[in-house]
């Protein structure tokens, strides 16, 4: 925080072509993918028309409190990436740059999710990468147990419950207030996964639904079983897995390569979420400018370095096959080696924003009322109907 004081906030007076920059991220501490993010960024200061980076690392469950003190008050990096929900969030505070006139590739070369960058027609980020979801398996668990991966809800709470052993849980997940923002992806993928939405369409809140019921029902059922480590955070469950004390989670596209990097022995198999329908959740990350930094040009410069295409061809391969900004294609090499990228590959097509629709600019509030309920029914057994009435009738009241 005090990195990203210190660089934002130096006096415009000091600002010139070509001076320091700083980009600040979430993801770049662990072994392999976050070395390889971190490594791509700093070779813009070798880069043709670069210059001198910092890259700060925040971890996730601070970064968009972080982020709003430094950015709140003028200061703030210069280039930082979004998750969706704050993308849209820090875009209707007037906290973005509009992008426009700075990305030089054409509109042709990107993904389709690029239109999320778009508001009212102007452009406020790039795609940096897009995640969604699926099921992880430990192998080496899975062999020792006899077992193949469950197809079915059924055979995966079976499955969860026979891997718990004295030595290992079956299967974790993210569900406290102290790792929100991850919790509602988590929480996102059940409700989704069992045919649920946040809200319809027309951005009806559809909170209580008999959908979204079952699916809080289930995971409520989940945290609390013996084949679940009570407490555990994000961080503690990818831990567990790649030191083969956790058989299963549902995590993102961003991870295979992170708990490789962790663990090059780890068995790892990626396979669809075994829940009632296909549906995940899909998390666009956005790379954004400051309004406010005192760096303009080299910011831009740096946005499209990072769009160059020896720059996207690098990190689909060093990031073993992320899906990036623009129409890169895995090497099949890659392909072979990480079979896991056609998983994620194929779940792009069901997957949905987390973003609740018509809450786009007040999703954190929406998210955070939700949630507080739905911890109400694990730490307090609040009854699961009276918890999202409850939270029904409160994002209800909130202003659209």
């Amino acid at each position: 925080m005090l990195g990203l004081a210190a660089c934002g906030g130096s006096d415009s007076s000091a600002a010139s072509a070509g001076g320091p920059i700083t980009y600040a991220d979430w993801q770049m501490e662990g072994a392999g993918r976050g070395a390889a993010l971190k490594s791509a960024v700093e070779g813009f200061a070798t880069s043709p028309g670069g210059g001198p980076i910092t890259a700060e690392q925040i971890a996730f469950p601070q970064f968009q409190d972080t982020l709003l003190t430094q950015l709140g008050g003028g200061n703030g990096p210069d280039v930082f990436n979004l998750t969706v929900d704050d993308f849209y969030s820090l875009q209707s505070q007037g906290l973005l740059a509009d992008i426009g006139d700075v990305v030089q590739r054409p509109s042709s070369d990107f993904i389709e999710p690029d239109r999320y960058a778009f508001v009212d027609g102007k452009r406020y980020g790039v795609i940096h990468s897009v995640q969604n979801y699926a099921l992880f398996i430990n192998k080496e668990l899975f062999a020792k147990a006899g077992l193949t991966p469950p197809t079915t809800y059924e055979e995966f709470r079976v499955a969860a419950a026979t891997l718990t052993t004295s030595d290992t849980f079956g299967f974790a997940l993210r569900h406290s207030m102290s790792d929100e923002a991850g919790w509602w992806y988590d929480l996102s993928n059940w409700v989704y996964g069992f045919g649920g939405r946040w809200s319809s369409d027309d951005g009806t809140p559809t909170v209580n639904s008999p959908a979204v019921v079952d699916a809080v029902t289930q995971f409520a059922d989940m945290v609390k079983s013996k084949d679940h480590p009570y407490g555990s955070d994000g961080a503690t469950n990818r831990r567990m897995f790649w030191e083969n004390k956790l058989a299963m989670m549902i995590d993102n596209a961003a991870v295979p390569a992170n708990l490789l990097g962790e663990n090059p022995n780890l068995q790892l198999e990626v396979v669809p979420v075994p829940f009632p329908t296909k549906s995940t959740v899909i998390i666009p990350i956005f790379t954004v400018q400051n309004v406010d930094t005192k760096q303009p040009e080299q910011s831009g410069k740096f946005l499209n370095y990072f769009l160059s295409q020896p720059v996207q061809d690098q990190l689909t391969t060093a990031t073993r096959g992320n899906i990036l900004a623009t129409s890169t294609a895995p090497p099949q090499d890659l392909l072979a080696a990480s079979p896991w990228l056609k998983t994620f590959s194929d779940g792009t097509k069901d997957a949905v924003l987390a973003l609740p629709t018509g809450f786009e600019t007040n999703a954190a509030e929406f998210r955070t009322t939700v949630l507080r309920e739905v911890d109400q029914v694990i730490t307090n057994g609040k009854p699961v109907q009276q918890a999202l009435d409850d939270a029904q009738a409160a994002v209800g009241g909130l202003k659209r």
